[in-house]
């Protein structure tokens, strides 16, 4: 009788021992530095954004010599095919190749514009020295994204709200690249 209530009890915390790992979920990590890869939190998997290298400039109104200069970068096609129905939560998780590297330093987010056979985002705003106090000014979208440190080299990326219908990318400035997708209703 003993040994079966040992046994018994043996078995009772294995189980409750395997329950508890299956219900803390451990993100998957990317298998590369500084690819944003979309993170299916229900599933508890991860799966690729468009990548693209974006085709950086920097765009002068000839017209007005005086106007500020625009960086602007752009990603071909007309629109992304990773598709994302709004309302879905968004989260994301990027490995970093060291735990000192700051996210919010290297990752940017863009809402891209729609022109011809491109996505077009500014990025920056360079005015005219001479007429300016501050030469460069950073396009704010009014986008917050959330950093999450899951471990030493693991981040999570959240979006704080919902994004509205349209073309959206991450950028990240050490590889001039883009991880681009489209929300639609």
């Amino acid at each position: 009788m003993k040994k079966s209530i040992k046994l018994l009890f043996i078995i009772v915390v294995i189980f409750s021992t395997q329950f508890a790992k299956s219900q803390s979920k451990i993100p998957p990590t990317p298998d590369y530095n500084y690819v944003v890869m979309l993170y299916d939190t229900v599933n508890n998997t991860i799966s690729a954004l468009e990548e693209g290298a974006i085709n950086s400039r920097t765009k002068f109104n000839l017209l007005n010599p005086l106007a500020p200069m625009k960086n602007q970068f752009s990603l071909k096609n007309k629109s992304s095919n990773i598709i994302i129905t709004k309302g879905t939560p968004l989260t994301f998780l990027v490995k970093l190749p060291t735990a000192d590297d700051n996210p919010v330093q290297i990752f940017d987010f863009r809402i891209l514009e729609q022109k011809g056979n491109k996505r077009i985002a500014t990025f920056t705003v360079i005015r005219k020295f001479f007429l300016a106090k501050s030469p460069i000014k950073p396009i704010d979208n009014g986008i917050n994204l959330l950093f999450k440190k899951i471990s030493d080299k693991l981040i999570m990326i959240t979006i704080d709200g919902t994004l509205k219908s349209g073309e959206y990318a991450f950028t990240y400035y050490s590889y001039f690249g883009a991880f681009a997708f489209r929300i639609t209703d």
